[in-house]
């Protein structure tokens, strides 16, 4: 009986008219997703690391069956689903493969460089403890920034499933794209500038503020040097200072909805707010919200030339840049 239904499937699906999995303006993006899949895959395989059972593992293994779903709806001729798909789970992939790498780029990374950043925020005239004793009078102000903080994560979806409904699949894929741009230099950066984190640089007791987590940052770090955590689901979390991901996350959220004239000001104002959160909000310093902004800035201007590489007539500019015809004209043109 199964062997018939199996027969049957291959009848059918060897009837239906098959294209590319992958578009060419996708390509970029999932080429550095499958070398940084590759890359995860291959160091847990031959080190003492294990991926664990918690959360982090089921999200993965989710993640990674959905955007296999997308790349066969599309090969399937089914680009709407494969777009809607893409959008919903890409990012989260490629999240937690970034969060698996920098646990990897932190068990090989060198000593804390605390001392260079907070010499570099005073030669900018920055004072991150006297900042961080000020926001302590006002509190309300620091639940603002921490709700604007704690926004990426579901910009990370909302931003390229509204691209999808627009339409919008140049400027969706440019997101993408830069997306992973960013997180791959945010991987190479990392192990060359780890930082234990202001709190525990400058002595600050935890009682002296809420989130327990800024304390973590160090002694994770010291951790995974060490030895003492190998199981990535546990010791999953964000440990990165310089680049802040945050602010660069920030540039490109702006820039991908831009040219949305409804969502324009509003997104401006959360990840300006975003961007503005992250000394206290995620306890950055300075020069790490500035190497943030500038990765950001960076990798808008790669991914856009990785998008439209090959074809850069007016049209196809044009299109990455601006609208398209209608609300999933595009979708419809570009994805099929």
């Amino acid at each position: 009986m199964i062997a018939k239904r199996m027969s049957a499937f291959s009848a059918y699906a060897a009837a239906i008219e098959t294209g590319p999995a992958i578009l060419p303006i996708s390509k970029f993006a999932y080429a550095i997703l499958g070398a940084m899949l590759f890359a995860d895959v291959a160091y847990v395989w031959i080190s003492d690391f294990t991926w664990g059972s918690g959360p982090y593992a089921n999200l993965l293994c989710i993640f990674l069956m959905s955007v296999g779903s997308a790349l066969l709806a599309r090969r399937y001729q089914m680009p709407r689903i494969a777009a809607f798909l893409e959008a919903t789970s890409f990012t989260g992939l490629a999240g937690l493969l970034t969060v698996c790498a920098t646990l990897i780029g932190g068990s090989l990374s060198g000593p804390f460089i605390d001392s260079q950043l907070i010499a570099a925020d005073r030669a900018l005239g920055y004072d991150w403890h006297a900042v961080f004793q000020l926001s302590r009078a006002h509190p309300w102000v620091v639940h603002m920034l921490d709700y604007a903080y704690a926004s990426m994560g579901l910009q990370l979806i909302a931003v390229p499933v509204l691209l999808t409904i627009h339409g919008h699949s140049f400027r969706k894929w440019g997101f993408l794209t830069a997306w992973m741009v960013a997180s791959l230099i945010t991987i190479l950066v990392f192990p060359f500038a780890p930082a234990e984190g202001a709190p525990i640089h400058f002595g600050l007791h935890p009682d002296a503020y809420s989130k327990s987590w800024f304390w973590q940052f160090g002694p994770r770090i010291l951790q995974l040097q060490v030895g003492d955590i190998r199981d990535i689901s546990s010791g999953a979390m964000g440990i990165v200072s310089v680049p802040s991901f945050h602010a660069a996350t920030g540039v490109m959220f702006i820039w991908a909805v831009w040219h949305l004239k409804w969502l324009r000001l509003p997104s401006s104002i959360l990840n300006a707010l975003m961007i503005i959160s992250t000394p206290i909000s995620g306890v950055h310093y300075m020069v790490d919200v500035l190497a943030g902004l500038a990765v950001g800035c960076a990798s808008v201007v790669i991914a856009r030339r990785l998008v439209t590489a090959g074809n850069e007539t007016d049209e196809t500019v044009k299109r990455f840049w601006l609208r398209p015809q209608s609300p999933l004209g595009e979708l419809v043109d570009a994805e099929t």
